[in-house]
């Protein structure tokens, strides 16, 4: 969405007519040119009209950023979509995307390139999810163009968190640090919680599947501490609680057994099957990978 429609759209979200906002700023003839993109909206004048909106320049910028960001995953969104339903064409789209990459050498298309081809990456073994030449091509271009961007926004930390699997620890840690501290420095956490919580979620996992306890236990306690500084929790607990059961039973030396047969009774209880069965896949997958007797369930 271009600037002057942003400010229309949020000009008649709070009810204000073009004469109402632009009073004592510039005359409305003024700014009926500069809402219809007739003409160029000065800085000092978006300034004082997102005042009069009770709107900051960083709010403003965030709504523009949203919007286009929303433009960019919308392929790839259905893109996915159509993957998961039907798996005998994701290799057809996975060469037009390829295709695509190499024609345009857009970083959006580059983006959309890798994240199919690495979608079903969580559920294979490491010795399996390999890059070929071209693809590392790719993915190095991907990491120079998220280490140039000093200030990322939510392209950037969707990619990364996407993605995240096709990383090294190193490069994960120091970018998640460096996230951590934009973030603590601007005060807009709120803006980006969400993604946090995505971020620590597959870091948490990455590290207990590589088998590096001590990070996974670092992003188990930021899931849990981001969580509690959300408005709405969502189902972020059932999550916490699962991944806690989960790293006690692969860590020590009694494990949580008994604890984690409770927990999928509860879920049974509550009708959360399909939580049920995403958390035993994951159970089954990390008992091997600790090489640890696998819980009996009676169903």
């Amino acid at each position: 969405m271009e600037i002057h429609k942003l400010l229309r759209k949020l000009r008649v979200e709070r009810g204000l007519s073009q004469k109402e906002l632009s009073k004592g700023i510039i005359t409305r003839e003024t700014f009926v040119k500069y809402e219809n993109g007739k003409t160029n909206i000065p800085f000092f004048v978006l300034i004082e009209l997102l005042e009069k909106m009770n709107l900051s320049l960083d709010e403003f910028i965030f709504y523009l950023d949203k919007d286009i960001l929303r433009e960019k995953n919308w392929s790839l969104k259905k893109l996915i979509k159509k993957i998961r339903e039907d798996k005998s064409i994701s290799q057809h789209m996975l060469q037009a995307l390829r295709k695509k990459a190499r024609n345009t050498n857009n970083i959006v298309d580059i983006r959309n390139y890798l994240v199919a081809k690495t979608i079903g990456w969580y559920q294979l073994a490491d010795s399996e999810r390999k890059l070929n030449n071209s693809d590392k091509e790719y993915l190095s271009e991907l990491k120079n163009y998220l280490e140039a961007v000093d200030d990322w926004g939510r392209f950037e930390m969707a990619t990364f968190t996407t993605l995240l699997f096709v990383f090294e620890t190193n490069y994960i840690n120091g970018r998640l640090s460096d996230i951590e501290k934009k973030i603590e420095k601007n005060k807009d956490f709120e803006i980006f919680h969400s993604i946090l919580i995505g971020m620590y979620n597959n870091a948490f996992l990455l590290m207990l599947e590589r088998k590096e306890t001590v990070l996974a236990k670092k992003y188990l306690e930021k899931i849990a501490d981001v969580r509690h500084r959300l408005l709405f929790f969502g189902d972020t607990g059932v999550y916490c609680n699962f991944y806690k059961l989960l790293f006690d039973h692969l860590t020590e030396e009694s494990g949580r057994a008994n604890d984690l047969l409770e927990y999928f009774q509860g879920l049974k209880m509550i009708g959360s099957h399909n939580l049920s069965k995403r958390f035993k896949d994951d159970l089954k997958k990390f008992e091997l990978i600790y090489n640890i007797t696998p819980i009996i369930f009676v169903d």
